[in-house]
């Protein structure tokens, strides 16, 4: 009966000092979600920019040759 007393923990009844009650909230309150992962653009210098359009283009231009090739070699061999 003795450790039945000392194990309880007291619940209280009021606030304690210099603490912040939570107010209640209405019902069917959508919560607020907090963005965890923050958007950030990316951000390409203007001295790469140049760089980075040319090497696009020269690669679309030098893909070409291999995609007709592959087109190619698909059609011929379903039909």
């Amino acid at each position: 009966m003795i450790t039945y007393f000392v194990l309880q923990v007291e619940i209280p009844k009021g606030a304690y000092k210099g603490q912040k009650l939570i107010k209640l909230v209405a019902k069917k309150t959508p919560p607020k979600i907090s963005k965890i992962n923050p958007k950030v653009p990316e951000i390409v210098p203007v001295k790469y920019k140049t760089a980075i359009t040319t090497a696009m283009k020269l690669r679309m231009i030098l893909s070409v040759g291999p995609m007709f090739f592959f087109i190619n070699l698909f059609f011929l061999t379903v039909l």
